[in-house]
């Protein structure tokens, strides 16, 4: 066992529909135990397991972010083929009605319920430079669960012959490992001990020859104030937002879930998400009534002429078809994304949205236009009450797509983020939105 410095926080839902708060002390220093595992070839797997953690339900937020020691590090020129991360219980727990219906052993993964992975990252950090990283792993958006609920799949480049951005892992470009996970069960459970694991295969680049990728999240505006980057969405009626973006590069995406590609959003009030090769004028968006009115809120459908998204949607369809169809000969959708849920004991858990996509490989040029749009609005499931509050008018809202991308250089960017503003008249509310083209790479990729 080791100890590593980092930061623990413990928070907890403010009930107010919008922010956490901070409800309690943990240790500012986070135990760790490392597995390596040899595949042959130069290639290896290690996981890590942070904690143990014990917490009692309240969707409590237990965040973590260290930096590995020295000795808890692969060296050498290596890169990240494969990643994952699970939650796993440190004891024997009993069984818990709708929470944990069949208990747990030491070691079993714990799915959602009753824990709900939010965000994971592992990086290459460069803390000479203001904290820039070298190497990117991980969830840049909402991971979730797989269809099972067990936090992240295992997302397996190697098999592909691709790996994350290459960099020499050495003592001055330390591995970090963050996570972010909510106890969705009622204040005053059973005390639940339990670990964060993540896992990591490396291949050495002696004896392996992969391409490296970068990764490209595209993101919109939020109020300034939200803790997560979010927006207020009406929790009783049905809205969207729709901002447009344009390519910072030339490339290729990986649109495969099974390597990496992913929409984020809170499936409490998500319905569905478009990425598609137009412009808001080529989709009949570009007209005060689908404006937002501030640059950084959600527009109800009803501001728009509609009386539902759905009215909405179909109304898009017929002025382009070719935008929201994926079989069609000249369509213009790049993915679409649809909101899951899964029934668990009496409520319904969110599951990662389903995300199809035109073709595995799209190619892209820098400067070209594309539009997402995304509805919100009133759902037919019984969410865990926990984890939302019924008496907000508004709910804490955003839409990322996040890919793989192939940019056929030796020197990849590393990470390309965006946050455009929502389609507006022109005028941003600056005091109350936060929003602009972000470029975070290391080379040079033009800002949008």
């Amino acid at each position: 066992m080791w100890w590593a410095s980092g930061e623990t926080l413990d928070l907890c839902y403010a009930r107010d529909g919008v922010y956490p708060a901070y409800c309690g002390d943990v240790p500012s220093e986070v135990q760790i135990s490392v597995c390596t595992t040899c595949h042959g070839d130069g290639m290896f797997t290690m996981s890590w397991a942070f904690g143990p953690f014990n917490t009692t339900g309240g969707y409590d937020w237990t965040s973590v972010n260290v930096l590995l020691p020295v000795g808890l590090s692969p060296r050498g020129d290596v890169a990240v083929g494969a990643y994952g991360f699970t939650v796993n219980a440190a004891a024997p727990s009993a069984p818990q009605a709708d929470y944990l219906p069949t208990g747990a052993r030491r070691g079993d993964v714990l799915s959602h319920p009753p824990f709900h992975h939010h965000h994971s990252r592992q990086v290459l950090m460069d803390p000479s430079n203001s904290g820039e990283f070298k190497s990117l792993a991980g969830d840049n958006g909402y991971c979730s669960s797989d269809p099972e609920g067990n936090s992240c799949s295992f997302i397996d480049l190697l098999s592909n012959g691709y790996s994350l951005p290459t960099a020499r892992v050495n003592s001055t470009f330390p591995i970090s490992l963050t996570g972010l996970i909510n106890d969705v069960r009622p204040t005053g459970s059973p005390p639940l001990e339990w670990v964060m694991n993540f896992t990591l295969t490396f291949a050495d680049l002696k004896t392996t020859v992969l391409e490296p990728l970068s990764q490209v999240t595209l993101g919109h505006a939020f109020t300034i104030h939200s803790l997560f980057g979010t927006i207020p969405v009406p929790a009783a009626e049905d809205s969207f937002i729709a901002y447009e973006g344009h390519w910072g590069f030339d490339g290729t995406l990986l649109t495969d879930r099974q390597l990496g590609a992913h929409a984020h959003s809170h499936n409490n009030k998500f319905w569905a998400s478009y990425l598609i090769a137009a412009s808001p004028a080529e989709l009949g968006l570009d007209r005060p009534p689908f404006f937002s009115t501030t640059g950084c809120d959600a527009v109800p459908t009803a501001q728009a002429g509609f009386a539902t998204q759905f009215d909405m949607l179909t109304w898009l369809m017929s002025r382009s078809p070719s935008s929201f169809s994926l079989t069609a000969p000249d369509s213009r959708l790049i993915c679409r994304a649809t909101a899951t849920n899964a029934p668990v004991g009496r409520f319904f858990y969110d599951r990662q949205s389903i995300v199809d996509c035109n073709a595995k490989l799209l190619n892209v040029r820098r400067g070209e236009t594309y539009t997402v749009l995304s509805f919100f609005g009133p759902r037919p499931e019984a969410f865990n009450p926990v984890a939302m509050d019924a008496s907000s008018s508004f709910f804490p809202e955003h839409t990322s797509w996040t890919f793989m991308m192939s940019l056929g250089s030796p020197a990849p960017a590393y990470e390309v983020q965006t946050s455009d503003w929502l389609l507006n008249n022109g005028t941003v509310d600056t005091s109350r939105c936060r929003g602009h083209a972000v470029i975070n790479a290391a080379t040079g990729m033009d800002k949008p």
